[in-house]
């Protein structure tokens, strides 16, 4: 048994929590715990998990009190059990490759005490070759893995063809030593989906401890296609989110994050050309109307 409770956040998307739940349990080595804090309206999954579905899982199911990723990871935390060692914070779209918690419960055993988190290897990632050298010029990128450059744009590290340490964690599946909470807590202001909310975490724990992708704990990340009218609100928030992370943590540049958002839109416009994709183009219009409100930051 890992002595880890995994907190999973999730809203409208039961297939594929049921999906994640399903490959949780086929694992060799099972979690102590899986806290769910759902902010669906409606969901059919309390009498999935009381008709034993997904036994032999302990799985405590809790509405969320605010449909917000950082509030509901934070409630979760609120609910973790007293012998709990490591919390692992999942997206409710992945799927555990074979043996990938037996292989992330060995790193911690072994694990030294300046080592504060860890993340499994998405070995589905795609790296965006094609347009590195543009992220360059912009400071959105870098072929250095798992940074944050000082436009507090991030750059990416799996998959992983060994473990490294890195500067910062994706939230889709990170683990923490239990610890680390009595110092640190998810900044509830990145709402909804919370675009860079792991990243703001993680980056602030990152500039105290060590973290590590732990290259042999594979998983998949099926992110499914955003809605329509959801890419506009994404737009927006690269652009915000970034900039409030960037105000946030005073050793990065504002005048830097400014450029990369002028990159981050002419990227968006480039990739709507490249994919014939119109949704890249409301991100674009996104993109501008975060602009026009970066004086609320």
């Amino acid at each position: 048994m890992f002595k880890a409770a995994c907190i999973i956040p999730t809203k409208d998307r039961a297939f594929d929590l049921i999906r994640l739940l399903n490959s949780v349990k086929d694992q060799d080595v099972l979690p102590q715990e899986i806290i769910i804090v759902d902010a669906s309206v409606t969901s059919s999954l309390p009498s999935e998990i009381n008709k034993g579905t997904f036994n032999p899982l302990n799985i405590k199911y809790e509405k969320a009190q605010r449909a917000c990723l950082a509030a509901q990871r934070n409630q979760g935390v609120a609910l973790l059990g007293s012998d709990i060692q490591q919390v692992c914070f999942l997206d409710d779209d992945i799927v555990f490759c074979e043996g990938a918690f037996r292989i992330m419960d060995e790193f911690w055993k072994k694990a030294p005490d300046q080592v504060a988190g860890a993340m499994f290897n998405i070995i589905n990632e795609k790296r965006p070759s094609v347009l590195i050298f543009f992220k360059k010029i912009f400071c959105t990128g870098s072929f250095q893995r798992g940074i944050v450059l000082p436009s507090g744009y991030n750059t990416l590290m799996c998959p992983a063809k060994e473990s490294i340490d890195v500067q910062w964690l994706v939230g889709a599946g990170m683990v923490f030593r239990r610890e680390i909470f009595n110092e640190f807590s998810f900044d509830p202001w990145f709402e909804g989906t919370g675009l860079c909310e792991d990243l703001d975490f993680s980056y602030r724990v990152g500039r105290k401890y060590r973290l590590v992708v732990v290259a042999d704990a594979k998983i998949e990340h099926l992110t499914g296609t955003v809605k329509r009218r959801r890419n506009v609100w994404f737009g927006r928030s690269q652009i915000l989110n970034r900039y409030y992370f960037v105000k946030k943590n005073k050793e990065l540049s504002k005048i830097l994050c400014l450029w990369a958002s002028v990159g981050q839109f002419l990227e968006n416009i480039a990739l709507g050309i490249m994919n014939f994709s119109g949704y890249y183009f409301l991100r674009a219009w996104g993109n501008i109307v975060g602009f026009f409100e970066l004086g609320k930051v």
